[in-house]
């Protein structure tokens, strides 16, 4: 069975990638996410500890009435990754 799409970006060419520029504030904001400050985060150990325990609070398969969506736990994956990025 063959894909309907298939092909369908053949040809293209400009491929454009967004590429997000992390500033202070928005690290700043992600620690403010988790609940720590910006020098807790720059720890590995609280950094994971406290990704972890909010993970545990708004995984989508446990608050399944709260937040339908998972926007929560989106939006802390996405700090968790901003503040685990060491460059």
């Amino acid at each position: 069975q063959k894909s309907r799409h298939r092909g369908r970006n053949r040809g293209r060419r400009g491929v454009t990638i967004d590429a997000k520029i992390w500033t202070d504030d928005c690290r700043r904001k992600a620690a403010g996410m988790m609940g720590l400050t910006v020098e807790e985060a720059t720890e590995e150990k609280v950094l994971k500890r406290a990704f972890r325990r909010l993970c545990l609070q708004y995984h989508p398969d446990i608050t399944k009435e709260d937040d339908p969506g998972g926007v929560k736990f989106r939006a802390l994956q996405e700090a968790y990754r901003v503040l685990s990025d060491q460059d």
